[in-house]
């Protein structure tokens, strides 16, 4: 697999879920969008839009640090609705959003996944400007 950032607006994700399908949504719109390092930059001048409801991610300096950081990390992050997924090879972790700490799930916690507390500290300050409740976010970098 290629590192990528994967986008997608919740509101549309969920509604399309929640109708089992039925919403015929023609093959050039996506409910996700791939993003590769390389257009980075221009998702940062250009933003995110949704191709169904046309609701925008406005991609901030720090959700843009995020991105470019955390392609090169060695494990994926995975945005939820009340928490952050991390997973390496071989251990799994997630961040409660609402209490912004890491709590054991399998082996080991999310903080022995993390390389530093930049890490930790990145992910707090993104999740407090980044509305996580309308938008879906993974940085993939695993195959």
């Amino acid at each position: 697999m290629n590192k990528q950032v994967v986008i997608g607006c919740r509101i549309c994700k969920d509604f399309y879920e929640i109708t089992n399908g039925f919403i015929q949504i023609p093959n050039h719109l996506l409910l996700l969008t791939a993003y590769e390092p390389p257009d980075l930059d221009m998702l940062f001048y250009n933003n995110h839009t949704c191709t169904l409801c046309e609701q925008t991610l406005y991609i901030t300096p720090m959700l843009y640090q995020f991105f470019v950081e955390f392609t090169l990390k060695p494990f994926d992050v995975t945005v939820h609705e009340t928490s952050i997924g991390i997973k390496d090879s071989t251990n799994e972790g997630e961040m409660d959003l609402n209490e912004k700490e890491f709590y054991i799930k399998g082996v080991n916690t999310s903080r022995d996944l993390l390389t530093n507390d930049n890490d930790l500290s990145l992910l707090s300050d993104v999740m407090e400007e980044f509305n996580y409740k309308s938008w879906i976010i993974s940085v993939d970098t695993l195959d």
